[in-house]
């Protein structure tokens, strides 16, 4: 998955595969619109495949 918050934006990938969860703690100001995907990407590099993407969606913090 990648996120952006104003002009922070970052990745969280999931190794352990299809159909798993992963948890993570991310500190984001109030009241700020965090948009977010589901992507495909490779752990061992940490960058997402190009074209992968889903829609954004957005949600306020």
């Amino acid at each position: 998955m990648d996120w952006e918050v104003g002009d922070r934006f970052g990745a969280i990938f999931n190794a352990d595969g299809q159909q798993t969860e992963r948890y993570e703690n991310k500190d984001f100001p109030e009241s700020a619109t965090i948009r977010f995907r589901v992507c495909l990407g490779h752990w061992d590099t940490k960058l997402i495949t190009a074209g992968t993407g889903s829609g954004r969606v957005s949600n306020l913090t």
